[in-house]
């Protein structure tokens, strides 16, 4: 059972509208890896983008706090509906090394961790949003 299902489980157990989940755990999955990333000069946390339908090729702009390129993402989150596919990618050149350890401020990663946050919290969502 995929990531999808279990929503999609709890979903339909809870009887919470869809689109509101998948907007609500999107946008957690979103800041979460925007809070957990690294920063020296904002680069790598402003390249995170979020993309509906579609995988992002941009990288952003530097962004020290995250504000900026969280509230990007959640104005394209408006219009979000179940069914709907999120793509969160960051595509500077050194994400994926960093993803694996090479960052001494984020020696376990960013988006494997804020993943594992998200489906043990999942039941939580739901429940907050009846």
């Amino acid at each position: 059972m995929g990531f999808a299902d279990d929503i999609a489980k709890f979903i339909k157990k809870s009887g919470v509208r869809a689109d509101r989940v998948l907007r609500k755990v999107s946008l957690d999955a979103f800041g979460g890896m925007i809070s957990k990333s690294p920063v020296r000069e904002g680069t790598f946390r402003g390249a995170w983008v979020l993309g509906v339908n579609r995988i992002e090729e941009s990288t952003g702009e530097k962004d020290l706090d995250g504000s900026r390129t969280f509230n990007a993402g959640a104005d394209k989150l408006l219009d979000v509906h179940f069914g709907d596919t999120i793509y969160i990618t960051n595509n500077m050149i050194y994400a994926v090394p960093l993803e694996n350890g090479s960052s001494d401020q984020a020696p376990d990663g960013v988006m494997n961790i804020t993943v594992d946050e998200i489906k043990a919290g999942i039941a939580n969502v739901v429940k907050r949003m009846k």
